[in-house]
């Protein structure tokens, strides 16, 4: 049970001479912070102590006002005051405690009049009372490094579809607003696979598969594609973007699903009809436009023109011509990205800033030993990664690719994730930036004490390890940054903005006679947002871009504009290691699978530097790539997945492309990588009991069979688990009853939209082992081969088999029980790979069951010869395979003839249908210096 659920919760606000004291009972609790206005809702930097009674208490001094907040219970758990009446709706689905302290120093324990929000814009009645305020609006825009396929394509189609929804929308707005001024920051990460997908395009191929099958002519789509377009098309917001347009809405209303709320595919597919399709194609791509795209003609800053209305008034029976209008507008966009941004920035309205180059969190290159600072109880890697000079590479890189975009020098930095520390200091400098920007979190443990509105509205020197070291830093007001990102989308855009705009002239007022300027800063992601706005936001973009332009009280600036006007007069000696999520990196490091990932990095990282210290053994050009690709896994997106803080839902494909990534230090140096980089980073999360064994969670069956239609059945004989038929099982008890567990009995092949789903069927199905994918006996080799290219040698000699030579196999994989070695994947030039396929076990129908991704192979199955061959799993044995020997020993098969060393250790397999020849017959074909050869099944 949850401790927190027993709490008993007093509270009390008093007020003397020493200050405002907060008390709140909470005798089981860890710790309890305070957190409100008054800190602009820090939930670290005003800790409370515990007193006697389970009273938690803490003093601090604050000027008469209305105040707003609430208590931090062991770090996540935010809680009202339960002895406090005055509650104000905290625009999450809660309420913040309020009191008011009066000029007279009393304490009123009551909530202001809810406050009314003119739907009329309301700058105009806001007069100045003093000096205005400056406002900093940084808009961030990131993309993570996005998969390719073998032939180059992209997976995913989200930097395509946001460069045609927000990324020139966002910066082309300014436009019509040339008094408001503001900066954007655009990562390496980001337009590189901007101008990646146009080289591609521009090529004559499509840039993703969303696109590929866009374009794709609807009649041509196989029954796959069909499905996969009706299973993604509509991967956008269902009441913002899609039930907003009668058509779009009407073939979401064909969708039919299963009772777990999975899509139906094949009654899915009965519904729609090829123009159906097609008209999912082109909505899908008309959606995610612009609404100004939508609803005008526009000319882009590169003289190119965009109209796509007749398609919107359309809006339904397109034809394969109306794609084509799409891609070309498409096109168009993306190239216009850069060319805005760079016009916007020359005409001196905005300022484009950029990230260090992979989006790595620049502390824990540095030294991971850094998470400490925040983090002094999470577990460490077991190894530690400390090199400074790739952090320094990342933010040379960085500034190097920003000049060849911009024509000029970057001056501001918003480090990934606003991560930063005493030490990234002079490394920043040293790539010549002049600024960069954090989290008000990370400025209140900084300073070390109570963090005011004062406090954070000011820019600082920031110092680093020596005093000499320094760099000018500003401060996000999370408060007004999360309300743009998260509650401003439940209000209608006027009054949104004016409710922005409100808090800005509360601030004015508070700092009307105050001779130090006052600069808020407010920093947040560009892109992520607006589909969650009505219209894409755009209500929203205009009300507050309109009165920001007519508003007397405050003054919108860039970064650089400001700092160069009004240079920081206050330092920073202790700059906090840690970032904007929670002023610490627990995101990125201190759970265990994150920790694997920088021990990985670690090892690769060491291996490297011993690779540069020979130049004479690798050319400089291989030296590059290899140190290119160290690079590139330094990331932080591939350690954002990792652990249990966040889920993308293939966060196994993300931790594979991260050891992928790894192997290319080696492979283009001609080295053969380690091999740890072939044990997945992600593996099965537990175990579960079940019928005959353990499941593991999280891979049930019903996950991988969910929308599979069975293409191939293959029937195998019961009671032949006995190799060429003399083999019996070991005498160990957990092979009771000595027989049927390696039985194979059937075998079936299913198709998904994006991968194929194998089932084999086994008399017995048990875990005596607890291995944690449900099954301690099998160990199961399976191979596809689809033309006669490929390989007749055993990835793993420990079979004692071979192939028949007019079927070499293209795809091996092997399956057992336990992630490390029983979720691979052979391929015939000899690599083998982690992290493609995904198995689990089916107690019930003992069955064990395994998927593989079509971008392996997509060729018709009913054209494969497969070969599946059953082996004993040992996991001491050659290969972790069990030996078979003359007599059955505890742990070994018996009744093999000599030559031993030649015997196969196949214990059942699927016997082919057309070579004439039976499983004992295949499999007794052995001698010296020969082993059997096995033959394939065929439908």
């Amino acid at each position: 049970m949850n401790l927190l659920l027993q709490i008993v919760l007093i509270s009390t606000v008093m007020a003397d001479s020493q200050g405002v004291t907060f008390q709140f009972k909470a005798p089981d609790a860890q710790q309890v912070f305070l957190a409100g206005t008054f800190n602009n809702w820090n939930p670290q930097s005003i800790p409370m102590k515990k007193k006697g009674d389970g009273i938690w208490e803490v003093t601090i001094k604050l000027p008469p006002g209305t105040y707003y907040y609430k208590f931090v219970i062991n770090g996540n758990t935010w809680r009202e005051d339960p002895d406090n009446p005055a509650k104000v709706d905290d625009g999450y689905g809660g309420f913040n405690s309020a009191f008011t302290l009066t000029e007279d120093n009393k304490i009123k324990m009551e909530a202001p009049g809810a406050k009314v929000i003119p739907d009329y814009p309301i700058v105009d009645s806001l007069k100045p009372v003093g000096k205005p305020i400056y406002l900093a609006i940084v808009w961030h825009q990131h993309q993570p490094r996005y998969f390719k396929d073998s032939t180059g394509e992209y997976l995913k189609p989200w930097v395509r579809l946001h460069c045609i929804k927000d990324y020139y929308d966002m910066a082309s707005i300014l436009q019509g607003y040339p008094d408001i001024h503001l900066t954007i920051n655009l990562t390496p990460v980001l337009l590189n696979q901007i101008e990646d997908m146009i080289n591609i395009w521009e090529s004559g191929k499509w840039p993703d598969t969303y696109m590929r099958l866009t374009m794709k002519p609807a009649e041509q789509l196989s029954p796959d594609e069909k499905a996969f377009i009706v299973q993604n098309f509509f991967s956008a917001n269902w009441d913002n973007k899609i039930k907003i347009w009668p058509r779009y809405r009407e073939l979401l209303d064909k969708r039919v699903y299963n009772p777990d709320g999975s899509v139906n595919v094949e009654r899915t597919l009965a519904n729609y009809t090829v123009q159906d399709i097609r008209d999912l194609q082109v909505w899908f791509n008309l959606a995610w436009f612009d609404p100004d795209f939508q609803d005008s003609v526009v000319v882009l800053v590169t003289g190119d023109t965009i109209d796509i209305t007749g398609l919107i008034k359309k809006g339904r029976n397109f034809t394969e011509d109306d794609k084509k209008v799409i891609a070309d507008a498409e096109l168009k966009i993306m190239k216009a990205v850069e060319p805005i941004h760079r016009y916007l920035q020359d005409k001196g309205q905005i300022e484009v800033i950029t990230t260090p180059y992979f989006h790595p969190i620049l502390p824990l290159i540095y030294d991971t030993d850094l998470m400490s600072i925040a983090m002094p109880n999470a577990p460490r890697p077991k190894k530690r990664f400390h090199h400074p000079e790739d952090a320094l590479w990342h933010v040379e890189a960085a500034a190097a690719k920003y000049d060849s975009i911009f024509g000029r020098k970057p001056v501001g930095m918003w480090p990934a994730e606003g991560s930063v520390a005493k030490q990234i200091v002079n490394i920043v400098r040293k790539g010549g930036f002049q600024w960069m920007a954090s989290d008000a979190q990370v400025l209140g443990h900084s300073l070390g004490t109570f963090l005011g509105a004062r406090e954070l509205y000011r820019p600082y020197w920031a110092i680093g390890l020596a005093d000499s070291d320094s760099i000018m830093m500003v401060f996000r007001d999370t408060d007004l940054s999360d309300a743009i990102g998260f509650r401003y989308q439940k209000m209608p855009g006027v009054q949104a903005a004016n409710d922005f705009i409100m808090k800005l002239y509360d601030i004015h007022k508070k700092f009307a006679s105050d001779s130090e300027p006052v600069l808020v800063t407010v920093i947040l992601d560009g892109e992520n947002a607006w589909e969650w706005y009505r219209n894409d936001g755009k209500e929203f973009f205009h009300s507050l871009y309109s009165q920001l332009s007519r508003a007397k009280f405050v003054k919108t600036v860039q970064v650089r504009e400001y700092l160069e006007a009004h240079p920081p007069t206050h330092r920073i000696d202790n700059l906090w290691a840690g970032s904007w999520i929670g002023a610490d990196f627990s995101t990125w490091i201190g759970e265990p699978e994150e920790n694997k990932a920088w021990d990985y990095l670690a090892d690769v990282r060491s291996n490297l530097a011993e690779f540069a210290k020979h130049p004479e053994k690798y050319d400089p050009d291989s030296l590059r790539k290899a140190f290119w690709f160290m690079y590139a896994a330094e990331g932080s997106d591939w350690f954002w997945w990792l652990g249990s803080d966040q889920s993308s839902g293939y966060d196994a494909v993300w931790a594979s492309m991260f050891n992928r990534t790894l192997k290319q230090v080696y492979l283009v140096l001609g080295e053969k990588p380690p091999a740890f980089l072939d044990r997945p980073i992600v593996t099965a999360p537990g175990a579960e009991a079940g019928s005959g064994g353990v499941m593991a969670m999280g891979k049930k069956p019903s996950d991988l069979l969910k929308d599979a239609r069975l293409v191939l059945k293959f029937k195998d004989r019961e009671g032949d688990d006995y190799g060429p038929g003399t083999y019996v099982y070991p005498t160990d008890a957990s092979f009771k009853p000595h027989r049927g567990h390696l039985d194979l009995l059937k075998f079936e092949v299913y198709e998904k939209p994006m991968e194929w789903v194998f089932v084999a069927y086994f008399k017995e199905l048990t875990n005596p082992w607890g291995a944690p994918l449900g099954f301690s006996h099998q160990l199961i080799y399976f191979f596809i081969s689809d033309a006669d290219t490929g390989s007749t040698k055993l990835p793993h000699k420990g079979l004692n088999v071979t192939f028949d030579e007019k079927h070499p196999w293209d795809v091996g994989l092997k399956i057992a029980g336990w992630p490390e070695y029983g979720e691979l994947l052979f391929l015939p030039d000899g690599r083998e790979v982690k992290g493609f396929v995904n198995v689990t076990a089916d107690p019930e129908r003992k069955a064990v069951i395994f998927t593989l991704p079509k971008a392996i192979i997509n060729t018709n199955p009913k054209k494969w010869i497969m070969y599946v061959l059953v082996a004993s799993q040992d996991g001491y044995g050659e290969d972790n395979i069990r030996a078979v020997k003359s007599l059955p020993e505890q742990w070994a098969f018996g009744g093999a003839k000599p030559p031993i060393e030649f015997a196969p250790r196949v214990i059942d397999m699927l016997d082919p249908s057309y070579n004439g020849k039976t499983q004992e017959q295949m499999l007794s074909d052995y001698g010296n210096d020969r082993y059997a050869k096995v033959y394939g099944v065929k439908k």
